[in-house]
């Protein structure tokens, strides 16, 4: 069973809900991030820019230990993982395209394209920030 501690508690259920669901399936699912703390978005949005830099994003590169070039990363504070507002969640490839059709039918944002397609986001977050 998955739980995504650190979502927002109006948004929980329903993202557990939609995970227990896949898995009851027997589809594989893994959470990979929930709430970040400014500081991990700060060293997450520093090893994105030496991706960036370096012209390895996107890429499976590995400049800092622990850190892929894969995704990209918000800065600190303008990024909805830093007020439990988004989630990221890998499946294997070949069962993405149902893994974002999923999120988008329970009304997550989800890019389609190859850029993200692990994180899942509140629409318009930065509108109940205020």
């Amino acid at each position: 069973m998955i739980q995504l501690r650190g979502l927002h508690e109006a948004l929980r259920p329903h993202a557990e809900w939609l995970c227990n669901e896949w898995q009851r399936r027997g589809l594989p699912l893994q959470v990979t991030s929930v709430n970040r703390p400014l500081d991990q978005q700060r060293r997450l949005r520093a090893n994105f820019e030496l991706c960036v830099r370096l012209g390895r994003f996107p890429s499976d590169a590995e400049l800092t230990p622990g850190m892929s070039c894969r995704y990209p990363a918000n800065e600190p504070g303008d990024s909805a993982h830093n007020f439990g507002l988004a989630w990221d969640s890998w499946v294997p490839p070949e069962y993405m395209a149902d893994w974002i059709a999923w999120r988008k039918w329970q009304g997550w944002r989800v890019a389609d394209d190859k850029n993200d397609p692990i994180h899942a986001e509140l629409p318009n977050w930065r509108a109940y920030l205020s």
